[in-house]
């Protein structure tokens, strides 16, 4: 039961890498909450650490969890860039509309 259990966490985690690279949120969230419910039955059974360890090794768990939290770790940044740059974008356009409004008015106070 503990190995049917690991194989599927592991390829919710497989489904979870494909999607993030696809930004599908919707379907990550989803396949989240499979994964939570598969982690309390496998906090039910009766298994000894070698017995996980073992069967963690064979379906190469930890690799696929290393890859999970790297491409996870890599979208947040890529997602904080966006933010920022955005954020420094519209400084930059209300910057730009203060001063133009500004040197509008001077126009027409000299004519």
């Amino acid at each position: 039961m503990l190995k049917e259990l690991l194989e599927k966490y592991n390829q919710l985690n497989i489904d979870s890498i494909e999607a993030v690279e696809k930004d599908d949120v919707e379907k990550l969230n989803i396949l989240l909450e499979e994964k939570d419910v598969i982690i309390e039955k496998i906090d039910n059974l009766n298994y000894t650490l070698d017995e996980f360890k073992k069967y963690a090794q064979e379906i190469d768990l930890i690799n696929v969890e290393n890859q999970l939290e790297r491409i996870i770790r890599e979208k947040q940044k890529e997602i904080k860039e966006k933010i920022k740059s955005t954020a420094i974008n519209k400084s930059a356009v209300g910057a730009y509309g203060n001063i133009s409004s500004t040197n509008v008015s001077m126009l027409n106070k000299r004519i």
